[in-house]
């Protein structure tokens, strides 16, 4: 479905950015088959309207430090809005936690932390 002020090109170029990040004017123009220039000229202008929220790098956390990454699953005991609020409050501030995805049905929302791995000891 378009969105308004989206013509036919505009989800091509913004598929091509979300798929790949920040990319060259001329690979840019390639994967969506438009010349350098305008194809520049477009993704500016859905920059400028708030498409593109920014870019980021995904590193290789698993590379960096001996971590594991878990989804988890949460479901509150009650469902007003000041429940919900307070919990997205207290969740934001916890850096462990990297993405958050409020749900419908059996869960209220899943997790994904990453924390260090931990060791057994060895008795």
């Amino acid at each position: 479905m378009k969105k308004p002020g989206l013509d036919a090109m505009d989800p091509r170029i913004l598929d091509a950015v979300q798929r790949h990040g920040q990319l060259s004017k001329t690979r840019l123009a390639e994967l969506v088959n438009l010349s350098p220039i305008p194809c520049w000229a477009r993704l500016d202008r859905l920059k400028a309207a708030g498409y593109v929220r920014g870019y980021h790098g995904d590193i290789a956390l698993e590379r960096v430090c001996n971590v594991t990454e878990v989804v988890v699953t949460v479901s509150l005991t009650h469902h007003r809005k000041s429940d919900f609020d307070r919990f997205e409050d207290h969740v934001r501030g916890i850096d462990e936690i990297t993405d958050r995805v409020a749900t419908g049905g059996g869960f209220d929302c899943v997790l994904t932390v990453v924390t260090p791995r931990w060791r057994r000891s060895s008795r």
